[in-house]
């Protein structure tokens, strides 16, 4: 995740530790620590009265209520980049092929969608046909211990895509979409590692989603010749 997605997914735990207590909220409108603590609390301009126990309970929900939203936002698939969207020079279009990562097709088609391009049920109703080919998804090892377990792998994604007409005249050269990444594997947590693994798998996609739309801004249609 980006700078600012870190920062925005920040910002949205904020309004939900405030919600559950507004004491926490400094000066400058955020919740935060006090400069002199170690631990997320009230400062001590805003500390409402109240048992040392009690303060203890209220640290321990806020510290509880933190990891929830986390783990929430993240189960939900919480992403904070900017919209899958383009000016695109056509209003419909079919895509074709790429039957083995449907994640892809649905994701490209809302991309679509979002570009106020209307997503049709057949070649012969489109504008332009694009057309992907099998997507190959490969992961190779990077680097193995001294006790021969993989310690780092590299994945490797790519797929092809060619818009067309309708009557398969080639409107835009192929655009080889070829995507790579690295992480660190550890065999001793693999619930983690593989989801993970999905995670860069998914911004692959989407980061291929994105460069074929760069390149349908440059599809152009042949001029017809007056008879």
């Amino acid at each position: 995740m980006s700078a600012n997605g870190k920062l925005a997914l920040w910002r949205v735990v904020q309004r939900c530790v405030l919600k559950i207590d507004p004491g926490l909220r400094r000066d400058d409108g955020h919740c935060g620590y006090d400069n002199d603590q170690s631990t997320l609390a009230p400062s001590s301009s805003r500390r409402r009265p109240g048992s040392i126990f009690t303060g203890y309970v209220r640290r321990f929900e806020l510290h509880l209520a933190l990891w929830l939203t986390l783990s929430l936002l993240s189960a939900c698939g919480f992403h904070l980049r900017g919209p899958l969207s383009a000016a695109l020079p056509f209003q419909k279009v079919y895509i074709q092929g790429a039957g083995n990562d449907g994640t892809l097709v649905q994701m490209l088609r809302a991309a679509l969608e979002q570009s106020s391009v209307i997503v049709v049920a057949s070649a012969d109703q489109a504008q332009v046909v694009v057309s992907l080919s099998e997507v190959m998804l490969d992961r190779r090892v990077l680097a193995v211990g001294t006790a021969g377990g993989v310690e780092e792998y590299e994945l490797q994604y790519q797929v092809d895509m060619t818009p067309k007409s309708p009557d398969g005249k080639v409107l835009q050269e192929t655009d080889n979409v070829d995507l790579s990444t690295d992480y660190q594997y550890d065999d001793t947590a693999l619930l983690a590692k593989s989801e993970e693994q999905e995670q860069h798998i998914n911004d692959m996609r989407e980061s291929a989603v994105r460069e074929m739309l760069r390149h349908l801004q440059r599809v152009k249609f042949p001029t017809k010749t007056s008879p």
